[in-house]
């Protein structure tokens, strides 16, 4: 009976020991950098980001571009520059030129002669972010980034680490779609496909009206707030998104996305194709949405995994060395 019983308990033991030996070790994602975003009284958020030595404020979006308005860009001392390829261009009545940080930093991530579209008008009185980062600054690390507003947070980590996030249980994440030479977050409103642009200073959801319209079937009134069934990023699909059906209208980037595309091919028999502006296939995700949600960029696979919050609690990142050294991961804009 003894020599039964030992059996029994070696047999266990050996489940154990094979158990513990064959399991796979929790996946740790090894961040890089972390900030915290600053809420501002009306609920929106900006980014800190250290520009040229000193810490300034953005907005952040899933737009394709970054921009900066003129005035700060001459405070901080950003350099100009324009490519060949732009000389005849203009952007109402000034030639485009871009703006050109010496350094942007996010703990030990560092992002060197990193370009800015200049905004040509004031920043308005009260107004403490300067511009607003895209997805050009989010992609151009190469690196993983979590964006979690409902944290409040977002983290800069090293690549290839993990197959997926820790909290995301399976699936192979969302594959990025091209948009303007970058990235764009693939979305659906009840099941219409859209391009999902986030941002972090808006608290609502939105779509231009000429959007809905060629969505849906049917037209909408300007200013109609309206509750939908779902919006779906990667396999997440949030319910009731409330979503503002509004008039976007923004001639200015229309007459210089054709005035760019003219000078572009001069040579061309037909007149460009023009967008308008934003509106087609747009959806602008506020905080109202995007705070019930975790995202997760892997910019090197063009994928993005997205989690409900209640199934993503703020866990699965390794904390950061504590002290930078001569390696420190640094962007190349060129």
């Amino acid at each position: 009976m003894r020599r039964a019983v030992a059996a029994v308990f070696g047999l266990l033991a050996a489940v154990a020991v094979s158990t513990a030996t064959w399991s796979d070790p929790v996946c740790r994602l090894p961040r890089l950098a972390h900030a915290d975003f600053a809420q501002q009284p009306d609920g929106t958020l900006l980014l800190p980001v250290s520009v040229n030595g000193q810490t300034e404020y953005f907005s952040l979006g899933g737009g394709a571009h970054s921009f900066i308005y003129e005035a700060d860009a001459d405070r901080l001392n950003f350099g100009h520059h324009h490519y060949e390829a732009d000389d005849g261009l203009y952007f109402g009545e000034d030639e485009v030129k871009l703006r050109r940080t010496t350094d942007l930093m996010i703990g030990k991530v560092r992002w060197r002669d990193f370009e800015f579209y200049p905004m040509h008008k004031d920043r308005p009185a009260g107004q403490i972010a300067i511009g607003s980062l895209g997805m050009n600054f989010l992609a151009s690390a190469q690196l993983d980034v979590e964006i979690n507003t409902s944290a409040r947070a977002i983290n800069f980590i090293a690549p290839g680490a993990c197959a997926r996030p820790p909290w995301v249980p399976d699936g192979q994440g969302r594959t990025l779609a091209p948009a303007n030479g970058e990235t764009s977050l693939p979305v659906a409103l009840d099941g219409r496909n859209f391009s999902g642009i986030f941002s972090t200073a808006s608290l609502q959801s939105s779509i231009d009206v000429r959007a809905f319209a060629e969505a849906f079937g049917h037209a909408a009134e300007d200013g109609l707030i309206r509750e939908f069934n779902s919006l779906t990023v990667d396999e997440t699909a949030i319910a009731h998104p409330v979503v503002n059906v509004f008039t976007y209208e923004n001639r200015d980037a229309r007459d210089y996305v054709e005035r760019r595309a003219r000078a572009l091919n001069p040579y061309a028999s037909f007149p460009p194709v023009v967008r308008r502006g934003h509106a087609d296939g747009i959806l602008w995700i506020g905080l109202a949405e995007l705070d019930r949600m975790r995202l997760y960029f892997t910019f090197k696979q063009h994928k993005v995994f997205a989690t409900p919050i209640l199934g993503a609690p703020n866990t699965g990142i390794a904390p950061p060395e504590p002290a930078p050294g001569p390696d420190d991961v640094e962007q190349h804009h060129h």
